[in-house]
């Protein structure tokens, strides 16, 4: 989940680059044909690959669902995009209040990466009053 997009999600697909001469992950605005064939070819390579899903059958059998958690986007029609392959998109910000909600009754976190998203501005600022953050160990 980055905290600076400076591109696309999806890269461009093999074909696009070398019919527009661009790179992959070129920041100039895409059409909509553009972008669509590239979500999908980076759902395709992220998620359906046949090499990943026998990977993670053999982490766990079972079904597996496909999603992504993004923080901020650059492209929002991108993600429309990626939603309508089927991915679950969630929203870095609604997790971290998920977790700091209280009904999560003292949530703590093992390690810096959750303090820096929130002591970095990763997520839009939270309203924190009554939240209490445990889990830091003194010397």
């Amino acid at each position: 989940a980055s905290i600076n997009p400076v591109s696309y999600i999806a890269g461009l697909t093999r074909t696009l680059q070398k019919a527009t001469g661009r790179a992959a992950y070129s920041a100039k605005r895409r059409s909509h044909d553009e972008m669509t064939e590239s979500v999908r070819g980076w759902v395709q390579k992220k998620f359906r690959d046949p090499r990943k899903r026998a990977a993670r059958s053999r982490l766990c059998c079972g079904e597996w669902s496909d999603e992504l958690v993004v923080n901020v986007i650059k492209y929002p029609d991108e993600l429309k995009l990626i939603e309508a392959e089927g991915v679950r998109v969630h929203r870095l910000e609604e997790i971290v209040k998920e977790l700091l909600s209280p009904s999560k009754n003292g949530f703590t976190a093992a390690g810096a990466d959750f303090v820096n998203l929130l002591l970095r501005n990763a997520v839009k600022p939270l309203d924190l009053a009554g939240v209490e953050l445990s889990g830091s160990r003194g010397p």
